[in-house]
């Protein structure tokens, strides 16, 4: 419902603000006089509806309908004032203040009852948003679930063609007799990287994983990892006593970010679980600083001796090297400080820190 009509009076209108004439208000003084040329202004030319307001509004006669005598008829009116302004009727004065009066009351009660309709709909709007709320909180769900299933299959047509790419290369590892003991070069198809990889690079990269014989004594494997979310390190294992196959196996890692190179060194968010099904083959989970958790799968593609000794302690050193303080101090360095963190550092850290392999927040 709009704002209410203009009120009538004879061939005027009034919505408020003074009598109208087909829609034209009153001029001023000062535009009149423009108009007839009694300004020092430019004068200014008006079309001829305009001019018939103006007579009208402002109670004049003139001697027929052209702007010609419009303009004759104010010409009259401005010599008997002097040059002064016009005087409007004194009958049509009374009459504009009082439907001016009338209009703005209707005007005012228009407002309220707006005002009124409007909270109506407003509070009809909240209890249908409230009516519903459970139902768009299940289909909000169902929404998010799909998404994750989505993001965690295997499904997938791109994944299908990592998944292809990787088993040709494992069945190329199993002819050459390599698929007997789990060390080796692994090769892995995570779904809900995919989009990501794909997007901050010309094409998916490979995700490979270089994994280390089991140490016993340490109840752990190492593995020297090459674009695990987008980071170059190293990452350990927990191996248990007895069986392993089949069992929900726990893991953290750190690193240094490709593009970036900063550190990531938080176990409590850069850490996953693994399942091996065989020497051969793994599945499992992981979550990181932003994200997760994400399913993966591997397969190895290349079971030839490692560098065993010398990569094994890089991996210790580097996981342990990986760490809070040197992200602080390499930090500080990145957006300008006067440091940077050298490997004399590490003759000073506590030596609790020194042995920290990050299995006290994990595991």
């Amino acid at each position: 419902m709009g704002p209410p009509n203009p009120i009538q009076w004879g061939e005027f209108k009034c919505e408020g603000h003074g009598l109208t004439f087909n829609s034209h208000r009153r001029a001023s003084t000062i535009t009149l006089k423009q108009a007839v040329g009694l300004s020092n202004r430019r004068q200014k030319h008006h079309p001829p509806d305009w001019w018939k307001a103006q007579t009208k509004l402002y109670g004049l006669q003139s001697n027929g309908d052209c702007p010609k005598n419009y303009k004759d008829a104010f010409l009259a009116a401005f010599q008997v004032t002097g040059g002064k302004g016009i005087s409007v009727p004194l009958e049509m004065k009374k009459v504009e203040e009082r439907l001016n009066k009338e209009y703005n009351e209707l005007y005012s009660t228009w407002r309220i009852k707006e005002a009124e309709e409007a909270e109506k709909r407003r509070i009809d709007i909240l209890g249908q948003w409230e009516a519903t709320r459970e139902l768009r909180e299940e289909e909000a769900r169902n929404s998010e679930n799909e998404w994750r299933r989505r993001e965690n299959s295997f499904e997938l047509p791109e994944i299908q063609v990592r998944l292809s790419e990787i088993d040709r290369k494992h069945k190329s590892c199993l002819r050459k007799g390599f698929g007997g003991y789990i060390s080796g070069k692994w090769e892995f198809a995570i779904p809900g990287m995919e989009g990501y990889r794909s997007d901050l690079r010309d094409g998916p990269s490979e995700i490979i994983w270089n994994m280390y014989p089991p140490l016993a004594e340490e109840g752990c494997i190492w593995v020297s990892f090459e674009d695990w979310m987008f980071t170059n390190g190293v990452m350990k294992i927990q191996w248990p006593a007895g069986d392993w196959k089949e069992k929900e196996l726990k893991f953290t890692w750190r690193g240094r970010e490709g593009s970036t190179g900063e550190i990531q060194f938080l176990d409590e968010e850069n850490n996953g679980t693994i399942t091996f099904h065989s020497t051969n083959e793994c599945s499992g989970t992981f979550k990181c600083a932003f994200g997760g958790p994400w399913q993966f799968r591997g397969k190895k593609i290349d079971g030839r001796d490692l560098q065993t000794e010398e990569s094994l302690e890089n991996c210790k050193s580097d996981f342990k090297r990986f760490n809070e303080r040197r992200h602080a101090r390499e930090s500080v360095t990145r957006w300008g400080g006067w440091g940077r963190y050298s490997d004399e550092d590490e003759e000073s850290e506590p030596a609790e820190d020194k042995e920290d392999y990050g299995w006290r927040s994990v595991f």
